[in-house]
Order: structure tokens, then C-alpha cells, then sequence
């Protein structure tokens, strides 16, 4: 298994081990600081049948130019850091890529924090 050193604000690795606990990360995005990303998202005041979450992401972009199109939110949580809010979500691409992105409510911004790339979860 592959362990990953994050700064102490972005302590990902303790909550996504219990998404994939069994899964061998093969590849990750490394840096001393998650990128920033532009998001297009959905804010809703009030959920309905079509939309189950107060904020559904459901493109973004990458500085380098990379566009991905979110096909499924697998999971989201939230984790308070200082007097801020970091909701995650861990999406699944068109591509079938996974990442972990997260909107920091303090910053108003999105972070690119992880991208994993594993032939088990592609087969699941």
C-alpha cells in the first residue's frame, strides 16, 4: 500500500483509506500542495429527486488545459479545517478516472488533491 505525506490541513489519506481499503494505489499526484482547479457545479438550496446533493460538481478544469467530465459522484465528505469547511468528493470521470476533489468554503476555491489510477477499481 502506498502512503502518502500531505501537510497536516489536507489529511485525505486518514479519510480515503476507508473508501478503498484493500485497493493498491498504483499512481498519485504528489505535491506539497493540491492544485487549484476550476469547477462547473450545481449549488442547490434544497435537494429534489434529480438532485441529491447541495453541490454536485460536474466538469473540471485543470491548469494545464485537461477537461473532465464527471459521469458519477462516488462519495463526498466533509472535513472542518480551522473555521472553514472541506467537502470532498471522490468522482469518477467519463474517462473512468478517479479523483478527489475538494471545494474549500473559506478559500470559495477548488482543489485537485489526488488522482488514482488502479486496475481494480476500473474493473469494479
Amino acid at each position: 500500500m502506498c502512503v502518502v505525506a500531505w501537510p497536516q490541513k489536507w489529511s485525505f489519506w486518514r479519510a480515503f483509506k476507508n473508501v478503498f481499503p484493500i485497493v493498491l494505489l498504483t499512481r498519485i499526484m504528489q505535491k506539497s500542495e493540491p492544485e487549484k482547479i476550476n469547477v462547473i457545479a450545481s449549488f442547490a438550496t434544497f435537494t429534489t429527486s434529480k438532485q441529491k446533493r447541495r453541490i454536485t460538481p460536474h466538469r473540471f478544469l485543470t491548469r494545464k488545459g485537461d477537461t473532465h467530465v464527471i459521469a458519477e459522484v462516488r462519495r463526498t465528505y466533509t472535513e472542518r479545517i480551522g473555521d472553514a469547511q472541506h467537502i470532498h468528493f471522490v468522482v469518477q470521470t467519463k474517462e473512468t478516472r478517479f479523483f478527489d476533489i475538494v471545494y474549500d468554503s473559506r478559500q470559495v476555491a477548488w482543489y485537485l488533491v489526488l488522482e488514482i489510477e488502479d486496475d481494480f477499481i476500473k474493473n469494479s
